[in-house]
């Protein structure tokens, strides 16, 4: 099973999403020999006009996927010319410092493992661009400073909030994993209130930046409010990812994208798993002019 997954995660496209899936299942030689020319010759022809690749992986701590991933990382790089890769990350703290400190903004078991090691020497070597698409602020670029960004946008432009908004802020960003009990109930319904008027305020909705900052952080605030770990936060969390996913590949329209993600989040299609409510679908729907394999 584990030689035909990797492949089928990289061709089943948009485009061939209720075609057998035996037409885009391929079986794969052992990792030192893993892209071969016929293998190539494969994803070269499924590869022409894609913007989008979903590179998903069936659990975060399997070396050998992360392994036989950075070789698909590499032929999208080197043969495809993809120099920007989407991380299941940090969102705010990934869209500032990109490639800066990836041990402390991405996740440990990626960025701190011994078989990413080759990865994230590749994409250093080769000025690929790390991004993330993730609301859940866990980067330690967030932690230093999201309440700082935030508090200078909001005296910028004159943006009048809660006298204890800021300061629970910090506060969530700090204890985020366990908010609920930290933050208290009451508190996050204080924070989804402010940030729900500040999302109706003309000036955050003409910088579009902050804007879907604001809407990132406040959908993490409601899965809180859900209970992190809930069927409910899940769907959250993957309505707001295809939305920050979005904004990134939208933003930069002449650039081309790997998307480093859960197989539960890349899913396309709306059946089956949290039909319809997956991070794939959502993007696929609001991207339909955009090639996506």
């Amino acid at each position: 099973m584990y030689k035909t997954t990797i492949i089928l995660l990289v061709l089943f496209g948009i485009n061939s999403i209720f075609a057998q899936v035996e037409k885009n299942i391929y079986e794969l030689n052992s990792i030192e020999n893993l892209l071969t020319d016929d293998v190539k010759k494969i994803m070269d022809d499924n590869l022409v006009d894609k913007k989008v690749v979903f590179l998903g992986e069936s659990n975060h701590y399997f070396g050998a996927d992360l392994l036989a991933k950075t070789e698909f990382v590499k032929y999208l790089v080197l043969e495809q010319g993809y120099k920007n890769i989407v991380f299941e990350s940090d969102f705010f703290g990934l869209y500032f410092d990109h490639n800066k400190n990836i041990e402390n903004n991405l996740y440990p078991f990626w960025s701190r493992s011994v078989q990413g090691k080759e990865l994230f020497e590749f994409i250093e070597k080769h000025n690929v661009t790390i991004w993330g698409l993730d609301n859940q602020m866990t980067s330690y670029y967030s932690l230093k400073n999201f309440t700082e960004k935030l508090t200078e946008f909001l005296h910028d432009n004159s943006i009048e909030v809660n006298a204890d908004f800021l300061e629970l802020t910090e506060t969530f960003i700090r204890n985020r994993n366990n908010a609920g009990k930290v933050v208290g109930k009451s508190n996050l319904e204080i924070l989804n209130k402010e940030l729900e008027k500040l999302l109706e305020n003309q000036d955050v909705i003409r910088n579009k930046l902050w804007f879907k900052f604001i809407e990132s952080y406040r959908s993490n605030i409601i899965m809180n409010s859900a209970l992190n770990s809930s069927e409910q936060a899940i769907v959250i969390r993957d309505n707001q990812m295809a939305k920050n996913l979005d904004f990134i590949v939208n933003k930069m329209p002449e650039k081309k994208f790997i998307i480093w993600l859960h197989n539960a989040h890349m899913i396309k299609d709306n059946y089956g798993t949290r039909s319809g409510q997956t991070m794939g679908f959502q993007f696929a729907e609001k991207n339909l002019i955009i090639h996506i394999i």
